[in-house]
């Protein structure tokens, strides 16, 4: 399954985040009180943060922690998740939108994998033997033709090879859209493996002479924690182009639309820092510093 991003928290919800954190009022009976008469999940995570900055107040970290974690279950937030991380960093962690999840596997090769879906796995980009390290024995991007074109990713260590899905095709039939990635590198960087491709994803009207669509560049860092078991981030997107195109009896037309670059800086430690764009929306959960901890 291709890894989907936080949702973004609505203008209303972060507003109120923002009076809650600066003007810290009431008591934590009446807090309690909010949160038992809250009505949507939104309200109910931002009378939880409340409560969260009341405890954390009084002294009671321990209570703080259980509200903002409690708050972050029911919307991702990124002032709750830096608040969480003052009092416990590795559980805040947990709520990045980047946050590692487990790669499937192992299994006895590619093929093995491309059974499980009756088709026959087919590389596209192979990191030079030369090039890895323990313990990588191999790493490679590939697709499977199945419902559309389907990226993946797979890591081969001693005991086999591990799989995740980097991106995929989706339809409609109302629009018929659908998604082509294309990989572009592998590279082993301070033992991490990082996975880089571009996601051209476009749509069509069934009775008009229109497309429209986005083209990504995409990054997805594989690393191994403790388990000894791969894990892949979410996909960090550093440019995003939305298109539309226009076709005429002769010819389509160009494809013209404004480019969205989000700037990331990488650093020596593994983590990794994206910016706001000059020009563009992000969804503010993204901005920041991430620093993946691999299980």
């Amino acid at each position: 399954m291709v890894r989907r991003r936080a949702r973004c928290p609505g203008v209303r919800a972060l507003a109120i985040l923002l009076v809650a954190s600066t003007a810290i009022a009431g008591d934590e009976e009446s807090a309690r009180e909010a949160i038992a008469h809250a009505k949507t999940p939104p309200e109910h995570a931002v009378a939880l943060y409340r409560l969260g900055l009341i405890q954390e107040a009084e002294g009671d970290r321990a209570g703080a922690a259980v509200s903002y974690f409690e708050s972050l279950q029911l919307q991702a937030d990124p002032i709750v998740r830096a608040r969480l991380a003052r009092i416990d960093r590795e559980l805040a962690d947990s709520f990045d939108p980047f946050a590692p999840e487990k790669l499937l596997g192992p299994f006895a090769s590619l093929d093995d994998f491309g059974c499980q879906t009756g088709h026959t796995p087919e590389t596209v980009i192979e990191l030079a033997p030369g090039k890895l390290r323990a313990p990588y024995r191999g790493a490679v991007a590939f697709t499977i033709a199945c419902a559309g074109a389907a990226l993946f990713a797979g890591v081969q260590l001693d005991d086999g090879w591990y799989v995740t899905q980097l991106a995929g095709s989706s339809g409609d039939d109302a629009e018929r859209c659908g998604s082509e990635p294309t990989a572009r590198a592998i590279a082993l960087v301070r033992g991490r493996l990082r996975f880089d491709y571009v996601v051209e994803t476009s749509c069509s009207a069934r009775h008009a002479d229109s497309s429209w669509g986005t083209t990504e560049t995409d990054r997805v860092v594989i690393g191994i924690g403790p388990s000894r078991v791969p894990a892949a981030t979410a996909p960090i997107t550093s440019a995003r182009r939305d298109w539309q195109q226009t076709s005429t009896e002769e010819a389509p037309g160009a494809k013209r639309g404004p480019t969205t670059v989000f700037p990331i800086a990488w650093h020596t430690d593994g983590s990794f820092t994206i910016a706001r764009p000059r020009h563009g929306v992000i969804d503010p959960n993204l901005v920041g510093r991430h620093a993946p901890r691999f299980p």
